[in-house]
């Protein structure tokens, strides 16, 4: 039921595999894990840019697009290999993405107007986001099946403030 300044009455009800709120009845959906990119376009994939303007290229439903100015999200047009474009709207319209490949064939930089937008380290290498665990695997996952994980943020010098926070996690897949 919410109850609240903003709205009251509407009833919510969990059923096997749903929920019901109101009168719409919303099933739960499995959502395979998506294709992988094109490998033609893992090279490109990556930021660009500076700590002030960084542009992010990413691949989303089969199709490359740029973030750039912080929230403008825009699907690219593939003009070659190395050669793309914005779409004919927007802050960029229409204008081409050229992409300069190093011996491996990652992308070095990116040009757009006239302007270079160098690689950024990030994302290079395999291990970029690997985590090592503190504490064993199999204690962490006793953990996270228990919901017992409480933390105590730390102020300069290790003291605490004493009163642990509730954390709760997501395991995800199997992963180790």
């Amino acid at each position: 039921m919410v109850d609240g300044k903003l709205a009251y009455g509407a009833t919510i009800t969990l059923e096997e595999g749903s929920v019901r709120a109101g009168t719409e009845h919303l099933k739960r959906v499995t959502a395979g894990k998506p294709a992988a990119a094109p490998a033609r376009w893992n090279g490109l994939i990556g930021e660009y840019g500076w700590d002030h303007n960084i542009l992010y290229v990413l691949e989303r439903e089969g199709k490359l697009y740029a973030l750039v100015e912080w929230f403008f999200l825009y699907p690219l047009d593939e003009l070659g290999p190395n050669l793309f474009a914005f779409p004919k709207s927007g802050l960029y319209d229409g204008e081409k993405l050229r992409f300069d490949r190093g011996g491996h064939g990652q992308a070095t930089a990116v040009e757009v107007g006239g302007v270079r937008f160098a690689r950024r380290p990030v994302g290079l290498s395999n291990d970029t986001f690997h985590i090592k665990p503190l504490k064993p695997v199999g204690a962490l996952r006793t953990m996270a099946a228990t919901d017992g994980l409480h933390i105590s943020p730390c102020r300069g010098g290790g003291r605490t403030y004493g009163t642990p926070t509730w954390m709760w996690s997501v395991a995800v897949d199997d992963a180790p």
